[in-house]
């Protein structure tokens, strides 16, 4: 009985000691040019997911992320990767491309990516795209020895990307990649222990 009685006090301890961090110090490192940094994204004051991201080489504004699921412990080896791509063109609307699965090239490779949704954003528009999920191991194999990677959106036979982006292509640094996924997934293992944390309260 005692001995409840002190794992429980523990507990409880344990939990005040650290709700001021899951309240508050979720990793959000400031952004850096051409270098990988890591931010936890909140819906609804909820941790959702960690971004690993660095910026653009040709448009600075868009970004190469992974997001990594804080959903569970497993979870928190993969990610999902994907960027975003402004246009300023008005030939074409772009949100009719939503969901369309469009031909690119990426890392030397010809590869498909999807456009999940466009809004409206300064000038233009903003779209992001979907290029599939990963471990991050298998990514950090991918990219290994490489200083920086391309992404080049193409054509298809129904349309022309040149209608949609007035640039089609972008490149990103890989600096600290590895780091950065590194960092990701222990802020992704983090979370997942103080949920358990509060939830064994």
């Amino acid at each position: 009985m005692i001995k409840k009685y002190i794992l429980r006090a523990f507990v409880i301890l344990a939990f005040f000691f650290t709700s001021p961090l899951y309240a508050e110090n979720f990793l959000d490192e400031e952004r850096v040019n051409d270098t990988w940094t890591v931010s936890v994204v909140e819906i609804e004051s909820t941790p959702t997911f960690v971004l690993a991201s660095v910026n653009g080489k040709i448009t600075h504004g868009d970004r190469f992320f992974i997001r990594v699921p804080i959903y569970n412990a497993e979870g928190c080896s993969y990610g999902s990767s994907g960027t975003t791509f402004y246009t300023i063109s008005e030939t074409h609307d772009v949100t009719k491309l939503s969901k369309k699965i469009i031909p690119a090239y990426f890392n030397k490779e010809n590869i498909y990516v999807e456009s999940i949704y466009s809004r409206k954003f300064l000038n233009g528009h903003r779209t992001i795209f979907n290029m599939g999920s990963h471990k991050l191991e298998g990514l950090k194999t991918l990219f290994y020895n490489q200083k920086e990677v391309s992404l080049e959106l193409l054509d298809d036979e129904d349309m022309t990307i040149k209608n949609y982006f007035d640039i089609t292509k972008n490149s990103f640094s890989l600096n600290g990649i590895d780091a950065a996924l590194d960092r990701a997934k222990n802020e992704c293992l983090r979370i997942i222990n103080l949920n358990k944390i509060q939830e064994a309260i």
